[in-house]
Protein backbone atom coordinates (compact mmCIF):
# COMPACT_ATOMS: atom_id res chain seq x y z
CA UNK A 1 0.00 0.00 0.00
CA UNK A 2 1.28 3.42 -0.83
CA UNK A 3 1.32 5.73 2.16
CA UNK A 4 -0.30 9.45 1.84
CA UNK A 5 -1.21 12.31 3.60
CA UNK A 6 -4.72 13.65 5.01
CA UNK A 7 -5.07 17.48 5.11
CA UNK A 8 -7.48 19.10 7.02
CA UNK A 9 -9.67 16.37 5.83
CA UNK A 10 -8.33 16.40 2.30
CA UNK A 11 -6.73 12.91 0.63
CA UNK A 12 -3.13 13.50 -1.24
CA UNK A 13 -4.11 10.23 -2.84
CA UNK A 14 -6.88 11.95 -4.73
CA UNK A 15 -4.30 14.40 -6.33
CA UNK A 16 -1.68 10.90 -7.36
CA UNK A 17 0.26 12.05 -4.64
CA UNK A 18 1.29 9.72 -1.88
CA UNK A 19 4.11 9.88 0.48
CA UNK A 20 7.57 8.39 0.44
CA UNK A 21 8.97 9.52 4.13
CA UNK A 22 8.71 12.30 6.77
CA UNK A 23 10.82 13.46 9.39
CA UNK A 24 8.55 13.11 12.31
CA UNK A 25 10.51 11.59 14.87
CA UNK A 26 11.68 14.71 16.20
CA UNK A 27 10.69 15.80 19.82
CA UNK A 28 9.39 19.31 20.78
CA UNK A 29 11.46 21.18 22.69
CA UNK A 30 10.28 22.61 26.39
CA UNK A 31 10.37 26.21 27.27
CA UNK A 32 13.32 26.85 29.73
CA UNK A 33 14.24 30.39 30.86
CA UNK A 34 17.81 30.38 32.49
CA UNK A 35 18.83 32.97 34.92
CA UNK A 36 22.58 33.35 36.21
CA UNK A 37 22.75 34.24 39.94
CA UNK A 38 26.14 36.27 40.70
CA UNK A 39 28.10 33.67 43.05
CA UNK A 40 25.85 30.74 42.58
CA UNK A 41 27.13 28.23 40.55
CA UNK A 42 24.77 26.88 37.83
CA UNK A 43 21.84 28.56 36.08
CA UNK A 44 18.20 28.48 37.69
CA UNK A 45 15.78 27.27 35.13
CA UNK A 46 12.28 27.86 35.16
CA UNK A 47 9.91 26.11 32.84
CA UNK A 48 5.95 27.29 32.15
CA UNK A 49 5.46 23.88 31.16
CA UNK A 50 4.96 24.83 27.20
CA UNK A 51 6.52 23.87 24.27
CA UNK A 52 7.70 25.02 21.10
CA UNK A 53 6.59 24.32 17.56
CA UNK A 54 8.50 21.34 15.41
CA UNK A 55 9.01 21.10 12.16
CA UNK A 56 7.75 18.00 10.25
CA UNK A 57 9.30 17.99 6.33
CA UNK A 58 7.26 15.42 4.53
CA UNK A 59 8.70 14.02 1.39
CA UNK A 60 6.17 13.56 -1.54
CA UNK A 61 6.13 11.79 -5.24
CA UNK A 62 3.95 11.92 -8.03
CA UNK A 63 2.16 9.50 -10.12
CA UNK A 64 -0.19 11.74 -12.35
CA UNK A 65 0.50 14.63 -14.39
CA UNK A 66 2.47 17.54 -13.02
CA UNK A 67 0.41 20.18 -14.52
CA UNK A 68 -2.85 19.24 -13.50
CA UNK A 69 -2.62 17.10 -10.82
CA UNK A 70 0.07 19.05 -8.86
CA UNK A 71 -1.74 22.55 -9.58
CA UNK A 72 -4.69 20.82 -7.88
CA UNK A 73 -2.99 19.78 -4.89
CA UNK A 74 -0.75 22.46 -4.06
CA UNK A 75 -4.38 25.01 -4.72
CA UNK A 76 -5.78 22.91 -1.90
CA UNK A 77 -3.17 22.93 0.61
CA UNK A 78 -2.09 26.84 -0.01
CA UNK A 79 -6.05 27.72 0.19
CA UNK A 80 -5.92 26.37 3.92
CA UNK A 81 -6.31 29.02 6.63
CA UNK A 82 -3.98 28.57 10.20
CA UNK A 83 -3.39 25.47 11.56
CA UNK A 84 -4.81 22.33 9.73
CA UNK A 85 -4.72 18.76 10.57
CA UNK A 86 -2.23 16.64 9.38
CA UNK A 87 -2.68 12.68 9.69
CA UNK A 88 -0.71 10.06 7.61
CA UNK A 89 -0.69 6.65 7.14
CA UNK A 90 3.06 6.19 8.86
CA UNK A 91 1.69 7.07 12.14
CA UNK A 92 -2.10 6.19 11.35
CA UNK A 93 -2.85 6.43 15.24
CA UNK A 94 -2.36 9.85 15.53
CA UNK A 95 -2.36 13.24 13.89
CA UNK A 96 -0.74 17.02 14.06
CA UNK A 97 -2.07 20.74 13.76
CA UNK A 98 0.53 22.22 11.71
CA UNK A 99 1.06 25.25 9.61
CA UNK A 100 2.56 24.81 5.91
CA UNK A 101 5.74 26.83 5.60
CA UNK A 102 7.54 25.74 3.15
CA UNK A 103 7.27 26.26 -0.74
CA UNK A 104 6.86 23.14 -3.23
CA UNK A 105 10.31 22.44 -4.32
CA UNK A 106 9.82 20.15 -7.06
CA UNK A 107 12.00 17.68 -9.34
CA UNK A 108 9.82 17.73 -12.42
CA UNK A 109 12.44 16.04 -14.79
CA UNK A 110 10.33 13.66 -15.43
CA UNK A 111 6.96 15.10 -15.93
CA UNK A 112 5.08 12.37 -14.68
CA UNK A 113 7.00 11.07 -11.52
CA UNK A 114 7.84 14.76 -9.95
CA UNK A 115 8.88 14.76 -6.35
CA UNK A 116 8.98 17.47 -3.78
CA UNK A 117 8.95 17.89 -0.16
CA UNK A 118 6.92 20.15 1.90
CA UNK A 119 7.33 21.35 5.46
CA UNK A 120 4.90 21.87 8.32
CA UNK A 121 5.05 24.05 11.43
CA UNK A 122 3.50 21.98 13.86
CA UNK A 123 2.10 22.33 17.60
CA UNK A 124 3.97 20.19 20.19
CA UNK A 125 1.49 17.74 20.33
CA UNK A 126 0.88 13.97 19.01
CA UNK A 127 -2.41 13.74 19.35
CA UNK A 128 -3.99 10.22 19.66
CA UNK A 129 -6.80 9.52 17.73
CA UNK A 130 -8.11 7.31 20.60
CA UNK A 131 -8.48 10.64 22.24
CA UNK A 132 -11.07 11.82 20.44
CA UNK A 133 -13.18 8.75 21.67
CA UNK A 134 -16.27 10.10 23.94
CA UNK A 135 -16.25 8.69 27.82
CA UNK A 136 -19.66 8.71 29.26
CA UNK A 137 -21.02 8.66 32.84
CA UNK A 138 -24.20 8.26 34.27
CA UNK A 139 -22.42 7.73 37.80
CA UNK A 140 -19.37 8.27 39.25
CA UNK A 141 -16.47 6.49 37.75
CA UNK A 142 -12.47 6.40 36.71
CA UNK A 143 -11.42 7.56 33.56
CA UNK A 144 -7.23 6.43 32.67
CA UNK A 145 -4.80 8.78 30.91
CA UNK A 146 -2.30 6.41 28.99
CA UNK A 147 0.26 9.15 28.69
CA UNK A 148 2.95 10.98 30.34
CA UNK A 149 0.95 14.49 29.53
CA UNK A 150 -1.61 15.85 31.06
CA UNK A 151 -4.78 16.62 28.84
CA UNK A 152 -7.26 19.63 28.44
CA UNK A 153 -10.50 17.72 27.42
CA UNK A 154 -14.01 18.77 25.94
CA UNK A 155 -16.74 18.19 28.34
CA UNK A 156 -20.40 17.96 27.84
CA UNK A 157 -22.56 18.70 30.88
CA UNK A 158 -26.29 17.39 30.92
CA UNK A 159 -28.35 20.20 33.55
CA UNK A 160 -26.78 21.74 36.76
CA UNK A 161 -24.51 21.01 39.12
CA UNK A 162 -20.58 20.32 39.82
CA UNK A 163 -18.55 18.17 38.54
CA UNK A 164 -14.87 17.10 40.09
CA UNK A 165 -11.88 15.22 38.27
CA UNK A 166 -9.22 14.65 40.51
CA UNK A 167 -8.59 17.78 42.49
CA UNK A 168 -10.42 20.31 40.31
CA UNK A 169 -14.02 21.21 40.35
CA UNK A 170 -16.31 23.50 38.44
CA UNK A 171 -20.07 24.11 38.75
CA UNK A 172 -22.81 25.19 35.90
CA UNK A 173 -25.48 26.93 37.13
CA UNK A 174 -28.11 27.30 34.70
CA UNK A 175 -28.81 25.32 31.42
CA UNK A 176 -30.07 21.82 29.77
CA UNK A 177 -26.49 21.29 28.18
CA UNK A 178 -23.32 23.00 28.72
CA UNK A 179 -19.82 21.88 26.86
CA UNK A 180 -16.80 23.03 28.91
CA UNK A 181 -13.69 23.54 26.93
CA UNK A 182 -10.57 23.02 28.88
CA UNK A 183 -7.85 23.62 26.22
CA UNK A 184 -9.26 27.23 25.63
CA UNK A 185 -10.71 27.96 28.42
CA UNK A 186 -13.99 28.57 27.85
CA UNK A 187 -18.24 27.00 28.50
CA UNK A 188 -20.43 27.41 25.65
CA UNK A 189 -23.18 25.14 23.68
CA UNK A 190 -23.46 25.77 20.16
CA UNK A 191 -23.45 29.54 19.74
CA UNK A 192 -24.49 30.55 23.38
CA UNK A 193 -22.11 31.68 25.66
CA UNK A 194 -22.27 30.21 29.06
CA UNK A 195 -19.23 31.59 30.80
CA UNK A 196 -21.64 33.41 32.91
CA UNK A 197 -22.91 30.06 34.48
CA UNK A 198 -19.82 28.68 34.89
CA UNK A 199 -17.55 28.95 38.06
CA UNK A 200 -14.46 26.96 39.16
CA UNK A 201 -11.50 24.86 37.52
CA UNK A 202 -11.19 24.02 33.71
CA UNK A 203 -10.50 20.66 34.26
CA UNK A 204 -7.38 18.98 33.34
CA UNK A 205 -6.73 14.53 32.84
CA UNK A 206 -3.52 14.26 34.60
CA UNK A 207 -1.15 10.91 33.72
CA UNK A 208 -2.78 7.29 35.40
CA UNK A 209 -6.01 7.51 36.89
CA UNK A 210 -8.34 10.06 37.28
CA UNK A 211 -11.07 10.05 39.71
CA UNK A 212 -14.44 11.61 38.02
CA UNK A 213 -17.94 12.40 40.61
CA UNK A 214 -20.25 14.84 40.06
CA UNK A 215 -23.92 15.97 41.54
CA UNK A 216 -26.92 17.09 39.75
CA UNK A 217 -26.05 16.32 36.14
CA UNK A 218 -27.66 13.29 34.83
CA UNK A 219 -24.56 13.16 32.73
CA UNK A 220 -21.29 13.54 31.59
CA UNK A 221 -19.41 12.54 28.29
CA UNK A 222 -15.51 13.79 28.23
CA UNK A 223 -13.51 13.56 24.81
CA UNK A 224 -10.13 13.50 26.72
CA UNK A 225 -7.81 14.67 24.06
CA UNK A 226 -4.38 12.40 24.68
CA UNK A 227 -1.62 13.79 23.37
CA UNK A 228 2.26 13.21 23.51
CA UNK A 229 5.80 14.51 22.57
Amino acid sequence: MRDYLIFDGINSKDFHVYLSDAKQFEGAQKVYERKKIPGRSGDLVFSDGSYENVDIEYNFYLLGDTVTDLDAFRGALISREGYIRLEDTLRPDEYRMGIMTSPFDIDSSDRKNASFDITFSCKPQRYLKDGELKHTFTTAGMIQNPTYFASKPLIRAYGTGTLTIGNKSCTISSGSVTDIDSDVMDAYYGTENRNGCFSGDFPALVPGKNKVSFTGFTKIEIVPRWWKI
